[in-house]
């Protein structure tokens, strides 16, 4: 158990060293989608982590991952909408931030839901981001 915990140590160092080698340049509507993409993927291993210990404290971790992720993600979002000057390109972003929040929401899993149905509904998930990024990027 505790080689899991330096492994998510370690990971999570990994992600983050490159944000504090160098100064982040990107637009904020990509620091939004980055960071979407980040939350998302940090959520899922602490839920990963939280069915191999099998505890309520890592189950606590992985709700509050999503919790706080929600917040963060909000902030980035009202960033990002600031510098978006098209109508439409607005609203396809407001899309993209309602269906963001709604993914993160859905790291966790339903009850009684199989490995599988689990696997296929992320994908779905992720790949409703990425069709309305795609739409937020012809509209703007």
């Amino acid at each position: 158990m505790k080689k899991l915990n330096n492994i998510a140590v370690f990971l999570f160092a990994m992600a983050m060293a490159p944000g504090y080698a160098q100064k982040d340049t990107r637009s904020a509507v990509n620091v939004y989608t980055g960071d979407v993409q980040y939350v998302m993927l940090m959520c899922s291993m602490a839920l990963e982590l939280a069915l191999l210990k099998g505890n309520e404290d890592a189950n606590a971790d992985w709700r509050s991952c999503i919790a706080d992720s929600k917040k963060d993600i909000k902030r980035a979002y009202e960033t990002a909408l600031k510098t978006v000057k098209k109508p439409l390109a607005r609203a396809a972003l407001k899309e993209h931030y309602i269906s963001s929040t709604a993914a993160i929401s859905a790291v966790a899993p339903e009850p009684g839901e199989t490995k599988s149905g689990y696997a296929m509904r992320q994908g779905q998930s992720k790949q409703k981001l990425a069709e309305q990024f795609a739409r937020f990027e012809i509209e703007n």
